[in-house]
């Protein structure tokens, strides 16, 4: 078996809203929280983000499932876009998925401070 990523631990300032913008924005299944110590545990598909209290922020990728609708859904929410989506590699050879297609990004702050982006994969344009 191959190795994979089990957890990624972040900064967890104000717990309410950061379990908040997870769960109800982004759409990420609470799997539990403890204070004390001040720990938000979050789904993130076979992996598991910590979010604790004192720690450093985190800078943080997410695939959503429609990354235009979760755009949206932040924008409604009032979440600061850091950066709006835009494409950032166009991936002609295929390096990280189906050739031709471009890789785009848009970025936010969670509640906490730690930096969520925002990633999808759509076919280049065709000059």
């Amino acid at each position: 078996m191959n190795p994979y990523l089990y957890q990624v631990a972040g900064a967890l300032e104000d717990p309410e809203a950061t379990a908040h913008f997870y769960d109800k924005v982004l759409g990420c299944p609470i799997l539990g929280r403890f204070d004390p110590p001040g720990l938000l545990f979050v789904g993130l598909g076979t992996s598991r983000l910590m979010l604790q209290s004192g720690a450093s922020p985190a800078t943080l990728y997410v695939w959503p499932a429609a990354f235009d609708l979760t755009i949206a859904d932040l924008e409604r929410a009032g979440v600061a876009l850091e950066q709006r989506p835009q494409p950032v590699f166009e991936d002609a050879s295929g390096q990280f998925g189906p050739p031709g297609e471009t890789e785009w990004m848009a970025f936010c702050r969670d509640p906490s401070g730690n930096l969520v982006g925002l990633v999808t994969r759509r076919p280049s344009e065709i000059a």
